[in-house]
């Protein structure tokens, strides 16, 4: 498989999947994650309606780093496809607002209704919130306990029943990182 299949495999199920479960921590660094109804804008921006008063909300205030992952809950076990990521996160207003509100809702969104601005800012107590992603990962898509086939490198091995994923791209840098594909591409760049 190479990275080309795998950037294609990414961005098939951001588009197929309707909800991101993303990753916060409190300032204490204490961990917290929650689904999210997305919408994916390019390559690497996501975008979600939230309670100002969410937990992850509250956290992104302090700790803009987020870590998501976009998968399907509904295959049988063992045969998960899943999306990571890691980036920063922020609340938008302005001229970065009107721009998330013409991708979210997502188009096809089953019977999710547009959102005015009026809804998402004060008084309101909703808000769009947006992450970009500075790094990407895949799991390996393959049958149920075999090996990933990757052209990339480095051969992989199994992390157990549970999968394996892909990182794409250049080398890690972390010894511990040699069971993850990276998607390509850098902060400035496309990463699938």
């Amino acid at each position: 498989m190479t990275n080309d299949d795998l950037a294609a495999h990414a961005r098939a199920i951001i588009e197929a999947n309707l909800y991101l479960t993303v990753g916060t921590t409190d300032p204490e660094g204490r961990p917290w994650t929650t689904p999210v109804y997305f919408a994916p804008a390019g390559e690497r921006d996501f975008y979600w309606m939230s309670a100002t008063d969410a937990r992850h909300s509250r956290h992104l205030v302090e700790r803009p780093q987020v870590s998501m992952v976009i998968f399907d809950s509904t295959v049988p076990p063992y045969h998960g496809r899943a999306v990571y990521a890691v980036g920063e996160a922020r609340e938008l207003s302005g001229g970065a607002l009107d721009r998330a509100l013409e991708v979210y809702p997502r188009p096809d969104g089953q019977d999710a209704t547009p959102v005015r601005r009026a809804e998402v800012t004060a008084p309101a107590p909703y808000r769009i919130y947006q992450a970009t992603v500075s790094d990407m990962w895949v799991l390996c898509p393959r049958e149920p306990r075999q090996p990933c086939r990757s052209m990339a490198w480095p051969r992989t091995t199994g992390l157990g029943a549970g999968g394996m994923t892909q990182r794409l791209g250049p080398k890690p840098v972390a010894s511990d990182d040699k069971d993850w594909r990276r998607l390509a591409g850098s902060m400035t760049g496309p990463l699938i």
